[in-house]
């Protein structure tokens, strides 16, 4: 009779504190560490860093390898892997991702203020209220501060990031990746105007816009630093009825009795100028709005008399002239008297002619209504007396 006794080992090897540096450049040397025990029966047969074999350090019971990252030409992750075996074939894997910085820094210059912040071009002009402060912002892929100055006006006279300016100035900047030493170098010519003055602008409007007085409005703009004026009339429910653009200094002269026809109702006309800087000055005003001509409603023969109803109430300068055209040519001329809305004519030219339940067109001259428009409609249809 014999005894034996069997043991099995189906633990793989444990492997953890893995230290590496995250980050890295191109080509440059990873140190991989780990600490890596088999707690079975069997012993470690081989620890692997990818196909680099792993060196024990024995005062601290730690493994080691030294990695070349690949020669990427852009920035992006490269795999490593550790693998340790032993000798019974139980196997353990621990993936390992390094980011590779493949490029310089990326640096951008600002002006920033406490209303904006711009990206400062080449070659270009920036307006501020206020003065604004310089700052630029280096970052690389591997998010790595980089080692960054700034140099003012072609000397190597280096200024703080966040320092004021104003005025033209050539500004280069050079930032260093210290992962890969990878150096960017940017140059940018540039003025800062700074501009705390509102435009000056002037509205000379009617309180009645007319047919007649609306040909009369006239605003001002002026400004050094002008960027555009809008002039905008709406109605007192918000409807946009006109607007325009403007975008140079002067006087400008307007007929609004062409831009809101057929309107009786108060509107309300604002004025607005802004300069590059951000500045801006406003006219708000509120203004009546009657571009409606009278009408002639109804007109009729009464023993003699001729009867024009109007739309509404008219006046005379100083009374109204009324003109008939018969079917057959005929120019019949007659002044009216004018009550409210009527205008009564007791005579014309030539009384004879002028016939009941006859067809003629009507006009009528001189005659406005209260706000100044004329009368509309004349000679445009056939009427019967």
């Amino acid at each position: 009779t014999a005894t034996y006794t069997l043991k099995f080992d189906r633990m793989s090897p444990m492997i953890s504190d893995v230290t590496v540096n995250a980050t890295s450049g191109p080509g440059q040397e990873v140190k991989v560490k780990a600490k890596i025990v088999d707690k079975g029966i069997g012993k470690l047969k081989y620890i692997f860093a990818n196909n680099i074999m792993m060196k024990e350090i024995k005062e601290s019971g730690m493994y080691e390898a030294t990695i070349k990252t690949p020669l990427y030409k852009e920035s992006g992750l490269f795999n490593l892997k550790i693998t340790a075996g032993d000798v019974f074939g139980n196997k353990a894997v621990y993936p390992i991702k390094v980011f590779v910085d493949a490029e310089p820094p990326t640096v951008n210059l600002y002006l920033k203020s406490s209303e904006k912040a711009v990206l400062v071009n080449d070659n270009s002009a920036y307006f501020f209220k206020s003065e604004p402060t310089l700052r630029y912002e280096a970052v690389t892929d591997g998010r790595i501060k980089p080692i960054t100055k700034m140099y003012l006006d072609c000397g190597r006279k280096v200024i703080e990031n966040g320092s004021k300016i104003s005025g033209t100035h050539f500004i280069e900047i050079t930032s260093t990746n210290v992962t890969n030493n990878m150096v960017m170098t940017i140059n940018r010519r540039f003025t800062v105007i700074v501009d705390n003055t509102k435009p000056t602008i002037k509205m000379e409007i009617p309180s009645v816009i007319n047919s007649t007085s609306g040909t009369k409005t006239s605003i001002f703009i002026n400004d050094e630093y002008l960027r555009y004026a809008i002039l905008t009339i709406k109605s007192e429910d918000g409807k946009i009825l006109y607007e325009n653009v403007y975008d140079e200094n002067g006087k400008k002269t307007l007929n609004l009795a062409d831009k809101l026809k057929d309107i009786d109702n108060n509107v309300l006309v604002e004025l607005v100028a802004y300069d590059m800087a951000g500045n801006s000055s406003r006219i708000l005003r509120r203004v009546k709005v009657d571009t409606v001509p009278p009408s002639i409603k109804s007109i009729k023969l009464n023993e003699g008399v001729l009867e024009i109803k109007m739309s509404e109430s008219v006046k005379g300068n100083p009374q109204a002239k009324v003109t008939l055209i018969s079917q057959s040519g005929e120019k019949l001329i007659g002044i009216g008297k004018i009550e409210g809305n009527m205008i009564y004519v007791y005579k014309f030219n030539d009384n004879e002619k002028v016939k009941s339940n006859e067809k003629y067109k009507v006009g009528i001259e001189d005659v406005t209504d209260n706000a100044g428009n004329a009368v509309e409609n004349n000679f445009k249809e056939w009427r019967r007396l």
